[in-house]
């Protein structure tokens, strides 16, 4: 499940200025799908990695209004280097 909110808001002078067709704040909250590739390399005490993830934007009802915002799909990278941790 993923939830994803944008919040619009306008600061502008209401006396002078009209907004035509202005963005609403959205959210929505559905299931989504994602896939990584990852990169390991052992060695004698840990290990290192690259990883690249992808995710769609959450699957959930439109609303029924132009809006000129996108619910975002995560691309994400990450790397390290991980330390075995030894227990008795």
């Amino acid at each position: 499940m993923s939830y994803q909110k944008i919040g619009v808001s306008y600061e502008y002078d209401k006396d002078n200025f009209i907004i035509l067709n202005p963005d609403q704040t959205t959210e929505r909250l559905g299931l989504y799908l994602s896939a990584a590739v990852e990169y390991m390399r052992l060695f004698k005490n840990g290990r290192i990695f690259i990883r690249l993830t992808a995710a769609t934007p959450p699957a959930a009802k439109k609303i029924n209004y132009p809006s000129s915002f996108n619910l975002m799909a995560p691309l994400s990278f990450n790397a390290g280097y991980a330390i075995p941790i030894k227990t008795q």
